[in-house]
């Protein structure tokens, strides 16, 4: 920025089109490199190369041909083997450089979070998946956005060129390039009611933009740019208010007979049940019946995803209510103690904290969440149109290698360590895509599993 407004001192004002068109093109490559990295840096540098020149030394009537043939160009990417090339030779950090990774006291908190919004948006990917119209339209509206934003971009450039510097219109058509960008990004990542939300916002902004530009009776003017600065306020706080409220609570749900209790464990929460860093997990235990209480889960899921805090599991055992919930400051929990007591006009009747370990024994050793997940996974092929037999692999932990013989005698077995003190093994069975098959042959490895000593590791389903 410094370096740009230093140019525009010291240089003649003869090439300030010049100046304009090269830093809007550096921070053209900036968003590339961060987002794509070095390859497709090379890449868009080599058109580059070629559509800058033409745009400053061709006249301005042939500006419109030559932004469609570059616009064309970009898009077919015929560079795009080339890019390819360099990503497979290339080491991650220069094809991935804008990996942000969550840190600090809120790191698993964070991780989760964007875990949660995956899933919140999991729909969508099963439509693009499952629907054959869906998918077509979703490549076609993605191709569309693609060819109007590199459309956007040359105009813009063509516009800084033609009026040798920034006017009005290069900032106008510059705004709904970066507006387009976002709308590829989300409709690609999220689907097309979140990229409708874009659209929404973005539109104010331009709107008000172009009022003020317009000359025409300034009450008018000044009434017209007040309204739509309000109706952007106002889509601001109604989206940011459905940004809060769009969490989901994925789980796995078993009734557990040695508790006799029912049990709706954390699905996304599992991944991060080991991290590291500062945090605590409470368990909160008050009277509600299960119909009330689930009633009422979803504005109570809302808060404790705004505090910060995350339900890791509860279970319901004759009226009842156990809440396991993660949190990293005790002044958050006691806010969702009394966010509790609020939503359900309940007392809390006991507290007490739950260690990594306890946790661990209760609901991911357990083998009934062992089985409620190896069936949820497999249901998720279903939902997929995917009816091939699944594959459940089992990794299993043995204190040497002859305590897993037996295992082996009875399922398709590989050793994937063997250490002085312990080794690792993976068990497989290949079974129809039905809930009770599934169950009953887990149920007997499992079994097997515990009778030769074994502990439990992780459980994986393909097909």
């Amino acid at each position: 920025m410094a370096a740009y407004a230093i140019l525009r001192i010291v240089l003649p004002p003869s090439t300030y089109a010049l100046i304009d068109l090269l830093s809007l093109f550096v921070v053209i490559f900036d968003v590339i490199y961060l987002w794509f990295g070095i390859p497709r840096l090379i890449v868009y540098i080599i058109y580059a190369a070629f559509m800058l020149p033409a745009l400053y030394f061709f006249p301005e009537k042939y500006h419109i041909l030559l932004i469609f043939l570059f616009t064309i160009i970009i898009v077919l990417n015929p560079l795009a083997g080339f890019e390819h090339m360099m990503i497979k030779n290339l080491k991650d950090k220069y094809t991935k450089v804008l990996d942000y990774v969550p840190r600090g006291r809120y790191k698993t908190y964070y991780q989760y979070k964007d875990e949660m919004k995956s899933h919140y948006h999991l729909p969508q990917f099963q439509k693009f998946y499952t629907k054959r119209s869906y998918r077509m339209l979703s490549t076609i509206s993605i191709l569309i956005l693609f060819f109007s934003l590199i459309f956007l971009l040359l105009t813009s450039s063509s516009d800084i060129v033609i009026g040798e510097g920034w006017n009005s219109r290069s900032f106008i058509t510059l705004y709904l390039a970066i507006l387009f960008t976002i709308a590829l990004i989300i409709l690609y990542k999220k689907g097309f009611v979140s990229t409708s939300r874009v659209f929404k916002i973005g539109i104010f902004p331009l709107g008000i933009v172009i009022l003020s530009v317009l000359s025409y009776n300034i009450v008018v003017k000044i009434l017209l740019v007040i309204g739509l600065s309000l109706g952007f306020i106002a889509v601001i706080i109604s989206e940011t208010i459905r940004y809060h409220l769009r969490v989901v609570y994925s789980s796995y749900h078993y009734y557990d007979p040695q508790e006799d209790e029912h049990v709706w464990a954390n699905a996304l929460y599992e991944q991060f049940a080991k991290s590291e860093g500062i945090r605590e997990m409470k368990l909160i235990e008050f009277k509600m019946p299960e119909e009330l209480f689930h009633k009422q889960f979803k504005t109570l899921l809302v808060f404790t995803n705004f505090y910060k805090t995350i339900i890791t599991a509860y279970t319901i055992k004759r009226g009842t209510v156990n809440l396991y919930i993660e949190y990293y400051k005790e002044k958050t929990i006691d806010r969702v103690k009394k966010r509790i007591e609020k939503i359900y006009n309940v007392e809390i009747t006991s507290e007490a904290i739950v260690t990594e370990k306890e946790y661990e024994e209760k609901f991911l050793q357990n083998h009934e969440y062992i089985i409620a997940k190896t069936i949820k996974l497999s249901n998720l092929l279903i939902e997929l149109d995917i009816e091939a037999p699944v594959i459940v692999s089992v990794f299993m932990r043995f204190n040497n290698v002859e305590a897993a013989q037996p295992l082996a005698k009875q399922y398709k077995t590989q050793l994937l360590e063997n250490e002085t003190d312990y080794c690792l093994v993976e068990s497989s069975i290949t079974v129809e895509n039905l809930d009770y098959l599934i169950e009953t042959n887990l149920r007997n490895l499992l079994l097997e599993m515990l009778i030769n000593g074994g502990t439990f590791e992780r459980v994986m389903v393909y097909y």
